[in-house]
């Protein structure tokens, strides 16, 4: 057995959108609320870095050592390390005020995957019900071309790939299915 041993209190309030980055050995995640905040740890040094986004981030994908993709509230953005520069590359559902964004991982391809959901935070970051299945499933090319691949959704959540990379796994947490 195993023994877990908390690595960093960092104190969030709700982690998300974890990706590891060879680049340059660092871990990055955000802690999800209004104007949430991103979290790069480089483990052969343990340096912890935080930045703080203008936008609701729900989850990250790396591009390059120093620019890394955010999916938020209705977009997927840029951001750079150095310029500290935030970028929005891609509008996505600016007509449904009542939708988020939610988890989101890069296939080995290198397109990004990410899903939508109704809302479960007023605006003061509070939780409110769940109660349409409203979400989808996106699928976005380097080329920034977006396509959509489920919809009817709950909560998308959990992306990831068999070890051979023929097929993609995702959960909708709110129905409980494996997909």
């Amino acid at each position: 057995m195993s023994k877990v041993e908390l690595y960093k209190d960092v104190k969030n309030s709700l982690g998300e959108g974890i990706t590891w980055s060879s680049i340059d050995q660092s871990l990055l995640w955000v802690d999800i609320k209004p104007k949430s905040v991103l979290f790069r740890i480089d483990l052969d040094n343990e340096k912890l870095e935080t930045f703080d986004l203008p936008d609701f981030v729900t989850a990250t994908s790396i591009i390059s050592k120093n620019e890394i993709a955010l999916v938020s509230n209705n977009g997927v953005n840029k951001f750079n390390f150095q310029s500290k520069k935030y970028e929005r590359i891609i509008n996505v559902e600016d007509d449904i005020l009542t939708n988020r964004s939610n988890d989101g991982a890069s296939d080995v391809m290198g397109r990004l995957w990410f899903g939508t959901m109704q809302n479960n935070f007023d605006k003061h970051g509070e939780s409110i019900p769940i109660k349409e299945n409203i979400g989808k499933l996106y699928r976005v090319y380097k080329d920034n071309i977006i396509t959509t691949v489920e919809d009817n959704l709950g909560i998308p959540n959990t992306f990831v790939w068999s070890p051979d990379n023929k097929n993609f796994y995702f959960t909708d947490t709110l129905d409980g299915n494996i997909m």
